[in-house]
């Protein structure tokens, strides 16, 4: 099925009343505590209802709001037990259960406690390291489902190693459903605490972070920790509970507050629609239990008239090879004209009921039953009610929402083959990258992780199959990022199957800044484990190819590789950007031999070297009073506190070949004690030495064996002494890179 959103309207809560029965009915909807739960969101687009509309003549002028965010319910339930919900929050001998999502330049480690490096508490502490530039990531780690509006505390430790500059710097602590705080990260460990209301269904610990530094930066992190007081008894209408076959949250509406576990939104965007949680009464009863569900439709916007209800992050019975859906639907005995009514019944792996006419409903409760749901790991079940032609508001109530196993239904088959939407060269290992939905063809955009930094939280992702922005590269459909104010910055993110450890692929994406808007204001990056960098794009209304040569670098810290589709775009005013067509090829031919030119500083000039320092009073100069080979080096001078410099040159290499870095340093004598580091990383495959110096009046060698993640090789390297107010002196020389 396609999914996109057809447009947005200013959410009112204002209805016409043609009756007193009328204005009863209507009145007593809109008196309901959660009658304000109508969201704009992305809608199914169901071909046929697309059809119908697009024959109207005009349609209502397009309006776009803010995404809201939700102010969910908190419940402190009693006889109860504090659970701790975080797996290895504490990093005591590893990361594991821990996903990190990494941008460009970033790596993810853990690290033992020591003196150079205590944690906060316990054997050890995680270690995010960001080189200098744009940098980030994601670190996320899943805990278990508790009861809806069950209040979560959240908790981390946090530092950062001075010397770093973070005023380049956005942390984010929160989780994936509303809670999110700022970090002030010190150098000293600090507490950070927030509180979340449970979603019913497991969620995610979140830590997000974005920098841009002339800097590298360390951030250690520790004794993250997710409590609730879960019940002893936990009410099923609340929370998805283990081996439940329904997988909704409140899917009979008997949960206190949990019409907020549903999206619920205007099919169209137009109009005055709504949908609340209701209990029954004297001509409309439940279909049973307490309560039930009612939408209120405008036909005052027909044929754009309609609702949806839905949820999102629903896990399926994977052992079970299909799932069902039933509810019951009723009119209410006042609001009946339900004249031309259709119903639609969808989930993000297909279209399961189309434009089914439901204009016969009455008061009475019927039930509609759909079998054979392709199951997946991560679905959204939707139901839409749209296309009333009665000249009156019909109100249609809904009851006992069922979607989950059915009991029917064989295991699942043991083996299943899923054909790639493009076929790349596939490795020696025998699989292939794959992607779902690479060129938007099936438009479902939870297929995709859209994540938005922009300014005002005000940007959107659709899929468009007409055509509204601009022409696909190639298909029919297109997916379409819209930002509206200030500067925005947003990413598209899908995990990556099928790739084999240590191969190196091609990959490209194809984007345009739609016709009739600024393109100098825009920058693209695409990224997998390793990063495009910034693309200027071709002018507006022209396709733009983003290539990246990446190795497929696997290990216990990025279990789950992501491709990341980035845009930037600065300055006021609207700004639209299509993606399309993600594709997957062999690499390139490649005999680059990489090297470093005047390594050994024989030329005497310095500003070829990018020089970064810590505290500003150190300096680096060339010297001839020592040398390791030839007639010069250079000169570090740290004159107190806490002084450090770093260095990098680009090289020219062949992504995956096998390199060794080397330097050598000289430390006098006469500053023998004094704790000082050499320290060397990699900026796209993570490896990295950082190593106490111990000899004195002799050149050391510090090497390191790296991977070429990118075309362009990149290591940082350097010296830092925390100098108790002493003067220190270093000698670097013979900087090389050679192929092992």
């Amino acid at each position: 099925m396609r999914f996109t959103v057809a447009c947005v309207a200013a959410a009112a809560f204002a209805f016409v009343s043609g009756s007193a029965d009328t204005a009863t009915a209507t009145n007593r909807l809109l008196a309901t505590p959660t009658n304000d739960h109508l969201l704009t969101s992305p809608t199914p687009d169901f071909p046929e209802s697309r059809r119908r509309a697009s024959r109207t003549p005009k349609k209502p002028k397009f309006t776009k709001r803010p995404r809201p965010h939700h102010n969910l319910p908190h419940h402190h339930p009693t006889d109860c037990t504090n659970t701790e919900l975080v797996t290895n929050g504490d990093f005591n001998r590893n990361v594991k259960n821990w996903e990190w999502i990494p941008s460009s330049r970033s790596q993810f480690f853990w690290v033992r406690d020591s003196r150079k490096l205590p944690s906060h508490s316990g054997a050890g502490q995680a270690y995010i390291f960001l080189n200098r530039g744009p940098s980030g990531g994601f670190l996320t780690n899943y805990i278990p489902a508790v009861e809806f509006g069950n209040t979560i505390t959240v908790s981390a430790w946090l530092r950062y190693e001075p010397p770093a500059d973070l005023s380049g710097c956005t942390i984010a602590f929160g989780d994936n459903a509303s809670a999110d705080t700022i970090l002030n990260l010190t150098p000293q460990w600090t507490k950070y605490t927030f509180e979340s209301p449970g979603i019913g269904r497991p969620t995610q610990v979140q830590f997000r972070i974005r920098c841009s530094s002339d800097l590298p930066i360390t951030v250690l992190l520790d004794d993250v920790s997710a409590t609730a007081c879960v019940p002893k008894n936990p009410n099923p209408a609340c929370q998805v509970l283990r081996g439940s076959p329904n997988y909704l949250v409140n899917g009979g509406f008997e949960c206190p507050d949990g019409i907020l576990a549903w999206v619920g939104t205007s099919y169209f965007g137009f109009g005055n629609e709504s949908i609340a949680q209701l209990g029954g009464e004297s001509g409309n009863p439940t279909h049973s239990g307490t309560g039930m569900a009612g939408f209120l439709l405008d036909n005052s916007q027909v044929p754009f008239s309609g609702v949806l209800l839905y949820q999102f992050g629903i896990n399926h019975d994977m052992t079970r090879a299909s799932s069902m859906a039933s509810f019951w639907l009723s009119v209410d005995s006042k609001l009946n004209r339900v004249d031309g009514c259709l119903l639609n019944v969808a989930t993000s792996t297909g279209t399961y009921i189309l434009d089914q006419d439901i204009s016969t409903l009455t008061t009475a409760w019927k039930k509609f039953e759909v079998k054979s749901i392709q199951p997946t790991t991560l679905d959204t079940f939707y139901i839409g009610i749209s296309q009333c032609t009665s000249p009156e508001q019909p109100l249609i109530y809904i009851d006992d929402i069922f979607f989950g196993v059915d009991p029917a239904a064989g295991p699942a088959p043991t083996t299943t083959t899923t054909a790639p939407t493009s076929v790349p060269t596939p490795g020696p290992c025998g699989t292939v990258p794959t992607l779902v939905d690479p060129s938007f063809e099936i438009g479902d955009t939870s297929n995709w992780l859209f994540n938005d930094f922009s300014d005002n939280f005000d940007a959107t992702f659709l899929v468009d199959g007409a055509s509204t922005y601009g022409t696909p590269h190639a298909g029919s459909n297109v997916g379409v990022l819209t930002f509206s104010s200030g500067q925005s910055y947003v990413t598209l993110m899908q995990q990556l199957d099928g790739l084999c450890n240590g191969e190196i692929y091609t990959s490209t994406v194809w984007l345009q800044v739609a016709s009739g808007y600024d393109a100098s204001r825009c920058k693209f990056t695409y990224g997998i484990t390793s990063s495009s960098g910034p693309i200027t794009p071709s002018p507006a209304g022209t396709w733009t190819k983003v290539e990246l040569v990446f190795l497929a670098n696997i290990d216990s810290t990025s279990i789950f590789p992501y491709v990341y589709i980035s845009a930037i775009c600065q300055g006021a005013g609207e700004m639209v950007v299509l993606v399309d067509d993600v594709a997957f090829g062999p690499p390139p031919p490649c005999s680059i031999t990489p090297s470093i030119s005047d390594g050994s500083f024989e030329s005497g000039d310095l500003t070829p070297w990018n020089v970064g320092f810590a505290e500003g009073d150190e300096t680096a100069v060339i010297t001839t009073s020592k040398e390791h080979t030839g007639t010069k080096s250079v000169l570090i001078t740290f004159p107190s506190t806490a002084n450090g410099a770093g260095f990098f040159r680009e090289f020219a290499a062949c992504v995956g070949q096998k390199l060794t870095f080397r330097f050598w340093y000289f430390v006098p004598k006469a500053y023998k004690g004094i704790p000082c580091s050499v320290s060397a990383s990699a900026w796209y495959t993570g490896e990295y030495i950082l190593d106490d110096i111990v000899l004195y009046d002799t050149w050391v060698e510090a090497k390191l064996d790296f991977i070429a993640g990118a075309p362009r090789g990149h290591i940082d390297f350097g010296v830092g002494c925390r100098n108790q107010l002493q003067k220190v002196v270093v000698y670097l020389d013979d900087v090389s890179v050679t192929k092992r």
